[in-house]
């Protein structure tokens, strides 16, 4: 996203394969990965743990369902407290949801989220 930014930004005569391939060196080939990489972080102080599963799902593209709508209304009503900075998005839904009722699965770029011992 950052890259893109500045290429929209770029001067005329301005090399973006010369930036790309910079961030390639620095972060790996995989754009996804880098622009994750570079995205700012979500302070999740404070915050209910749906807010910050939409952006999570946001942020990486995932599609985010509920098992059913009481799990949907627990992650409204669950408020977060801490930090997930510097993890990376799955590790951080990890802690996120290690001290609730709710479990996640990620498969394909679907997030489901479902309560802890459900299937």
């Amino acid at each position: 996203m950052h890259a893109l930014c500045l290429f929209a930004l770029a001067p005329p005569g301005f090399r973006y394969h010369e930036l790309r391939d910079r961030v390639a060196q620095l972060h790996g080939p995989d754009p996804k990965t880098w622009a994750a990489e570079m995205a700012p972080g979500f302070a999740i102080e404070g915050h209910t743990l749906g807010v910050y599963l939409e952006y999570a799902a946001a942020e990486q593209g995932w599609t985010l369902h509920y098992a059913d709508p009481a799990v949907a209304e627990s992650a409204k009503r669950i408020t977060l407290h801490g930090s997930v900075e510097g993890l990376t998005a799955e590790d951080a839904l990890g802690v996120v949801l290690a001290t609730s009722s709710l479990q996640y699965n990620l498969r394909s770029g679907e997030l489901y989220v479902s309560k802890s011992g459900a299937r």
